[in-house]
C-alpha cells in the first residue's frame, strides 16, 4: 500500500514490532536487552530489529568488534515516533472500556 499512514500502522500494528521499538525507546541498548526485554528468539528478535532500522526508526553502532558489541538507539524519526506512540497509548487508556489497567498489561 502507498499509503504512508496504513503501512506505519500496520509496522507498529505488529506486536512484536512493538516490543522491540518501546524497548529501545529509553535509550541506548545492546541486542540481549532487546531480546530479553521481548522475551523471543534471536531470530524473530534481530528480524523486528532490522525491520525498524530499514525504516529509519532504530540506528545500529558497533562499538567493538572483539567481543561484539552493538548498541541500538532510536533516530530522531523513531523519537518522534515515541511520542506519538505514547499519545496513543494514553488516548486508548482514556478510551478503553477497561481502561489504563487494561492498557498497562496489554501494551507491548
Amino acid at each position: 500500500n502507498d499509503c504512508p499512514i496504513y503501512s506505519l500502522l500496520e509496522l507498529i500494528g505488529k506486536k512484536r514490532v512493538m516490543m522491540v521499538f518501546r524497548s529501545v525507546h529509553g535509550g541506548n541498548h545492546t541486542f540481549t536487552q532487546i531480546k530479553d526485554k521481548s522475551e523471543k528468539s534471536v531470530q524473530l528478535t534481530h528480524g523486528k530489529t532490522q525491520q525498524l532500522i530499514d525504516v529509519g526508526y532504530i540506528s545500529k553502532e558497533v562499538l567493538s568488534v572483539q567481543p561484539v558489541k552493538i548498541h541500538y538507539s532510536l533516530t530522531p524519526e523513531g523519537k518522534k515516533l515515541g511520542v506519538l506512540i505514547n499519545n496513543l497509548a494514553q488516548f486508548a487508556a482514556e478510551t478503553s472500556k477497561n481502561g489504563k489497567d487494561f492498557i498497562s498489561k496489554h501494551m507491548c
